[in-house]
């Protein structure tokens, strides 16, 4: 089971730390899973700090989660606003699966 475990915005951008946190459960396969960030408009937004706007995990290092070793940790850098995008922050952040059969599984 995966989900969206963390987004940690500061209002700054990503040169202050900002990110996604998503976590796979046992079984889950990197490859079958993306993070993307989108403008406020719904375009995917290529500046957030996700070249272009999207990354499937499986081209990223995940970390066990130091209380269930069974569930892998994956930290993706990214400007978050909870307002309009700007030039380096988007206003959405989306976990999907793009396996056969799979979608959008929180946004």
């Amino acid at each position: 089971m995966s989900f969206i475990s963390e987004i940690n915005f500061k209002g700054v951008g990503i040169s202050f730390g900002e990110f996604v946190e998503v976590t796979l459960g046992p079984g889950d396969d990197p490859a079958d899973f993306a993070v993307s960030a989108y403008r406020n408009t719904g375009a995917l937004h290529t500046n957030a700090g996700i070249s272009g706007g999207q990354v499937t995990l499986a081209g990223l290092s995940g970390t066990p989660d130091p209380d269930n070793g069974a569930y892998t940790i994956y930290v993706i850098p990214v400007g978050i606003r909870n307002a309009n995008s700007d030039v380096d922050e988007g206003s959405g952040v989306e976990l999907t699966d793009i396996s056969a059969g799979g979608g959008v599984i929180s946004f």
